[in-house]
């Protein structure tokens, strides 16, 4: 079995953290308003917090992926 160093748990616990209020804040938003009420700068801005859950996501499957 592999271990991870608590270095490694404090980034993880801190990427969880940030991934998952980003999650809710862009489903929130999406959610509560009805189809083509945003800009289309509004919807880039959308697709760029979309773009940083999977970097973090992405960071988060590396630090496992080492520590394993």
């Amino acid at each position: 079995m592999a271990c991870v160093d608590r270095e490694a748990i404090d980034q993880l616990k801190s990427m969880v953290d940030s991934s998952r209020r980003l999650s809710v804040l862009l489903t929130l938003a999406l959610a509560s308003s009805p189809p083509g009420e945003f800009s289309p700068s509004q919807m880039d801005a959308f697709t760029e917090l979309a773009y940083e859950i999977l970097t973090i996501q992405k960071k988060m499957r590396e630090i496992l992926v080492t520590a394993g």
